[in-house]
């Protein structure tokens, strides 16, 4: 009987946490441009830079940034696709500059020679990232699309 009455009560605890977050509004994720590019290694075909740009979490609770479906684009040539994005925990309400490493699967390293020599000597490329990023939080996720996010000059 006792088992039964816990069972009950650790169900009805999970049924009562389930719907306080059905209910809840998740509020736009907002990202800004990009304030910085710095170049960090190469490695194979896998190109490994840092991004620097602010992200305004208005929710109520943390995001870690689950999957990445982006495609990286210095100038107007397609690097490649976001092979991995390094753990990044988005505070709530904040706003604020977050680092993220990001590395790239290169699809041609001959078209990449121009941009990238641009990204290595420290100047300012025409980064761009398009796609979508999912974010997570316990019971809550959302997918935020990037639409030609890029360098801020």
């Amino acid at each position: 009987m006792k088992i039964f009455l816990r069972l009950f009560a650790i169900l009805t605890i999970l049924v009562s946490l389930f719907i306080f977050y059905s209910c809840a509004n998740i509020e736009e994720i907002k990202i800004g441009a990009i304030k910085e590019v710095e170049f960090k290694g190469m490695n194979d075909n896998i190109l490994t830079f840092q991004i620097v740009a602010p992200i305004d979490n208005p929710n109520h609770f943390r995001l870690h940034v689950k999957s990445s479906d982006l495609v990286v684009f210095l100038g107007n040539t397609e690097v490649g696709k976001v092979k991995e994005i390094n753990n990044l925990d988005i505070e709530s309400h904040c706003q604020k500059d977050y680092p993220v490493v990001i590395s790239v699967q290169i699809n041609d390293l001959k078209s990449l020679m121009g941009p990238a020599m641009q990204l290595m000597s420290g100047k300012n490329p025409d980064v761009r990232l398009t796609g979508k990023i999912k974010v997570r939080s316990f019971l809550y996720q959302r997918t935020i699309s990037v639409s030609n996010f890029k360098l801020e000059r």
